[in-house]
């Protein structure tokens, strides 16, 4: 077995390659002053796992470096190159563009980061199984994205969108729904950097969950494989928090083709969330400054679906009168203050009370419906039935993916 090769030395741009070798020489000296490295040669391993989760971790999509830690010794790849290095490993951008591996070069192209025996990474405080590739984007920032087996990452999404003491079956009907929801992004974006997001825009993950190990373990492995699909097809299982009485159809929210699973039910099982019924109010400062609108004087609702959620609004400024799409209203206030676009608007003094229902988009599973209905005797299989009729709870295998 031949010892691991060097990273490549890259000439960082500033005076000749000679003074820029010698420059990062230094760093390197620098960083290493605690002592000399150990490099034990390692056992070859393999890329990330084929068939794995690509999870765009989105907190560091811009920055200019990160530190990695977790057990004693991580396996470090870059191109053909690979180390086993003592935690913690800190990757910065370097100004050629490139990545640096503790201030030593390693070339323009993606480092791969895993655990050398058992263990796992910590980044930025979570902790993640799997490898972290890291690369850069064209703006020349840092991406990381976290590859980890399907199971695994149920767990993260689990842990992270539902409370781990809620009902099993509540907690397994969202793990159906967060599996569909992302194999058919796999299946979607199989050429792309990444499959999903970390955050609301798909669905969260947390990593490793803190707490509820057991629980959502066993909601993941007694529900292993099962997806929802209609038409023989894999369905985009969307959910959300709390519909606040009624959900609402993929049509009316997303604009996509009609479907049954996703035309939007009557549920009576959300009651109890603290956002059934909200209110914000709001100025015409506000409201101006988040639309980039001068001197809002009125603000209406101009259409509605067929839910009673708002689709536009109409705001009269001093430039005339505007038209705004409720879902673009609400994500420039904030989705934390206008918690869904099913709501009403009404003048009051100097601001607009807005009172609502639900928060989310309202489209497919109703989390803390699905929670009434477990509480209730549903099992999750019922559950799902009920927020996506019609569709079918499916094999994967049938499909021919998995696993």
């Amino acid at each position: 077995m031949t010892k691991p090769a060097p990273w490549p030395v890259l000439n960082s741009g500033f005076g000749p390659p000679g003074l820029a070798a010698a420059l990062l020489l230094l760093v390197i000296l620098a960083a290493r002053c605690a002592g000399p490295e150990q490099r034990p040669e390692p056992e070859p391993a393999p890329p990330a796992e084929k068939g794995a989760v690509r999870i765009l971790l989105a907190k560091y999509r811009n920055a200019r470096g990160i530190d990695v830690t977790g057990p004693a010794k991580i396996r470090v790849r870059a191109g053909e190159a690979e180390r086993i290095l003592d935690a913690p490993v800190e990757i910065a951008v370097l100004p050629n563009p490139g990545l640096a591996v503790n201030g030593e070069a390693t070339g323009s192209g993606n480092v791969e980061l895993s655990p050398a025996a058992e263990g796992t990474l910590v980044l930025g405080g979570r902790r993640y199984r799997g490898v972290l590739s890291v690369g850069l984007n064209p703006e020349g920032r840092l991406t990381v994205v976290n590859h980890v087996s399907l199971p695994h990452y149920l767990r993260g999404v689990v842990g992270g969108e539902m409370p781990s003491h809620w009902h099993l079956e509540a907690l397994k009907a969202q793990t159906v729904a967060a599996r569909t929801y992302v194999v058919s992004r796999m299946l979607s974006r199989k050429g792309e950097a990444f499959h999903v997001y970390d955050d609301t825009r798909s669905q969260v993950y947390v990593g490793i969950p803190e707490a509820g190990g057991d629980a959502i373990g066993r909601a993941v492995d007694e529900t292993a494989g099962q997806v929802l699909t209609h038409g023989n097809r894999i369905l985009t299982a969307y959910f959300h928090s709390t519909c606040g009485g009624h959900t609402e159809s993929a049509t009316a929210a997303f604009d996509e083709a009609p479907r049954a699973p996703l035309a939007g039910v009557a549920c009576d099982g959300c009651k109890e969330s603290r956002y059934y019924r909200w209110s914000a109010k709001l100025t015409p400062a506000q409201i101006g400054e988040a639309l980039g609108l001068k001197g809002v004087r009125a603000l209406a609702v101009a259409a509605s679906t067929g839910t009673g959620r708002v689709r536009t609004l109409s705001a009269v400024h001093e430039g005339g009168t505007a038209t705004v799409a409720a879902t673009r209203f609400r994500m420039k206030v904030g989705p934390s203050r206008v918690r869904s676009t099913w709501f009403t608007v009404k003048r009051e003094g100097a601001a607009f009370r807005i009172a609502g229902r639900g928060w989310g988009h309202g489209v497919g599973l109703c989390q803390w419906g699905a929670r009434g209905r477990a509480e209730a005797g549903a099992s999750y299989r019922r559950i799902l039935e009920h927020y996506y009729p019609e569709s079918l709870l499916t094999p994967m295998a049938e499909l021919g993916v998995g696993p």
